[in-house]
């Protein structure tokens, strides 16, 4: 699925945001330039590819010829939250220039850079899936039913 955002001053669209699945792992792919214009098409679209709360997923820099400080923050404020998702993020940079600026944001270090897609995935592969565990609350009131029943990854579980 490609979404299209900003238009530049020539009338051409000068961003667009692809969101697939490659060996099981979300990744979305950005081409063009990646700033204050563009980045909440990114923002939606790692959100859709949220949804299934996957173990891991990729951002696809590849095709980004420009990115600026919202850039990177879009993609570190993303990295932030996930860690409460236990979803790993790993972002494909080959570029020098827009690897220099997550080094210059003093933001590399917090987040994986791969040189390829190939290099991430097995990175991502890397990442154990986790398995739902059934898990019965008993209310205080007596038996359990079905609406009690929930699914839990296990280390998501609370002492109930």
């Amino acid at each position: 699925m490609w979404a299209q955002g900003a238009e530049g001053g020539t009338g051409r669209v000068n961003f667009s945001v692809q969101r697939r699945e490659v060996d099981g792992v979300p990744v979305v792919s950005a081409v063009g330039e990646l700033d204050g214009g563009s980045v909440e098409l990114l923002a939606g679209e790692l959100e859709l590819a949220l949804d299934a709360l996957p173990p891991a997923i990729i951002v696809d820099l590849a095709g980004v010829t420009f990115i600026d400080s919202t850039g990177v923050r879009a993609v570190t404020r993303k990295q932030d939250s996930l860690v409460s998702l236990e979803t790993r993020l790993y972002v494909v940079a080959p570029a020098d220039r827009i690897r220099e600026v997550f080094v210059l944001t003093g933001t590399a270090d917090g987040v994986p850079l791969h040189r390829s897609l190939d290099e991430a995935l097995v990175a991502a592969a890397q990442v154990p899936i986790m398995q739902a565990t059934a898990v019965v609350r008993v209310p205080a009131h007596g038996l359990a039913g079905p609406a009690d029943a929930v699914a839990v990854p296990p280390n998501r579980q609370s002492g109930a």
